[in-house]
Order: structure tokens, then sequence, then C-alpha cells
């Protein structure tokens, strides 16, 4: 690189650090050589943290919606730099904490003085979460509605929103979902690594569904170790794409605890919600749904077995 590049790569590193978008660059072996603020702020990786490592060293973690590795066989830097082509799909990446975030993601081209490609940019934003979600719990907070632990509403929150929905579907049919989520393994991790561990994997499913669900449904805690999630404006089969989602990410996420890491996964009962139903009666039956997916293996979802 001569000089005059060198200057222009470093102005070109001092506009990005400006921008709302995530921005990271890779040389043709993939390795990371810029990191820039906001992809630290959507990460939690610090540029220290990453510049000088290959992506998929446990950094970025592409993963699509099923759950596959994007990083072994269907590398979007290594089609790009091979390709020379644009490309922009939607993905899951690996947030510092271990649970997934869903992006949108570019890869773009970069080529020398010579023509030939010598680096890929990634530019890739937040989808699904915004900050909706976190002006209304910061009002939540105020209110002494919100969770200590996790950060979601209190169940004093959740059922008077649950009794909300339950007056718009009767009035307006305005249908909405329920879901009873349990982890599946919390009891033995918590006897193998005790309350803290226990507690991190709580915070993990919980980020997992604040990242994953639109700002407009509503989550609580369930008993001490699980929760229940409701999802405005569904039928069924939106409502189990959401959970199959939720249940894919749970699996691949994982926190780190000393020198091991610790990974999880759920069981969930799925419900819709009919007129004719209670909210006591909804709960039941969506925990009711739950237990049986825990009792056939857990890693499932139920719905609408007793219905």
């Amino acid at each position: 690189m001569t000089v005059d590049s060198t200057k222009e790569f470093d102005v070109t590193m001092s506009v990005l650090d400006h921008i709302s978008d995530g921005v990271y660059i890779v040389n043709t072996n993939r390795k990371i050589i810029y990191w820039n603020k906001a992809a630290e702020k959507i990460t939690g990786y610090k540029a220290r943290e990453t510049v000088g490592i290959h992506c998929w060293e446990n950094i970025v973690m592409h993963m699509d919606g099923k759950g596959n590795s994007l990083c072994k066989e269907y590398c979007p830097s290594s089609r790009t730099i091979a390709e020379g082509q644009i490309y922009k799909f939607d993905t899951y990446i690996k947030h510092k904490s271990g649970h997934r975030i869903p992006v949108t993601v570019q890869t773009i081209p970069v080529r020398n003085y010579d023509g030939d490609i010598n680096r890929c940019i990634h530019v890739f934003s937040q989808t699904i979460y915004d900050m909706g979600y976190a002006k209304r719990m910061k009002q939540l907070d105020k209110m002494a509605l919100l969770d200590p632990l996790t950060g979601l509403a209190t169940m004093q929150y959740f059922e008077a929103n649950l009794n909300d929905r339950f007056n718009e579907l009767s009035r307006y049919n305005w249908p909405f979902g329920l879901a009873c989520i349990g982890i599946d393994n919390i009891i033995k991790i918590s006897k193998k690594y005790g309350s803290y561990a226990r507690d991190e994997i709580i915070k993990l499913l919980a980020r997992t569904i604040i990242y994953n669900t639109r700002p407009f449904d509503t989550c609580t805690r369930w008993g001490k170790e699980g929760f229940i999630l409701m999802l405005v404006n569904v039928d069924e089969e939106q409502l189990s794409e959401v959970l199959e989602r939720l249940r894919i990410l749970t699996a691949q996420s994982y926190i780190t605890f000393i020198t091991e890491t610790i990974s999880t996964t759920i069981s969930i009962g799925s419900v819709i919600a009919q007129k004719d139903c209670t909210t006591d009666a909804l709960i039941k039956h969506a925990e009711e749904l739950m237990y049986h997916s825990r009792a056939h293996g857990g890693n499932r979802i139920s719905k609408n077995l007793f219905s």
C-alpha cells in the first residue's frame, strides 16, 4: 500500500466510524482489518478484539434461519471476493454475550489500482429489533414494571396487557397468540455451575426473545426459570414461525463460564387465543403444552393438542 492509499484508507475509516450501520472489512484471507464503532455497539465486540482475527473464529459466525452456518460452505465474503459481486442477505450473527442478532448484510468487493479484489466490506444493520422496544422498556422501568434480572416486563404488566388483548379479540376480532417457554436443562446447569450461570442462561434467553420479536409483542418471566410470550396480530402459522426461530436461535447460543461454554434448548407450548377462553385457562393450556414438549425430549414446540 502506498503512502497516498494509506492516507485514503485512514480517511475512509474515519468516515465509517460515524455512520449508524455496522461495518467491518476483511482481506482475501477473511482476516478482519477494520471494525467500526457501530459494529462494536451492535455486536458487543470492540475493535481491539476483532482486528487481526479471521471472521469465522468465533466472532461473526453468520447463521441462516434454519441454524446452518454460513461461514463454512456459503461464506458471503468468499463469494464476493471470488465473483466480484455485491450480495445482500438476512442472517443472524453472534453477540459477544452469546445470543443471536438478526441483521441485514451487504458484502461489497473492493479493488486495488490493478483491478484485483483485495478486500471485502460488510455493511450490516439490525432488522427486527428497533428503538421502540428500548423506549417502552424505559417507561416501564420508571413505573417499576420491569423484571430486574432480565429487563422484561413484570407479570403485573403482562396480565394487564393480556386482558387488553382479550378485549380487542372480543370487540374487533384481532387475533393473538401465547407461548410458554421453559429452559430444558436449567436445573442441571444450576446444580453443576451454580446460580450465576443459571441467571446468565436466563438472561441469554431473554435477550434472544427481545432481539427476535417485535417491539409491540410482550414477554414476561414465568416462575423463576420460564417465560410467557404474547404475540399480537398473528395466526397459528405466523406464531409457529416466530417460535421456531426462537427455538433454533436458542440452541445456537451459549454463555462462557470460566473455561466452558454452556448452551441450552427450550420447550415451548403454543396456542392461539379463542374468544370463549379466560386468561387463566389460556396460560394453563400453553403451560400444559410446554410440559408436553419437555416430556417428549425438549427442544420442540407443541401446539393446540387439547383444542
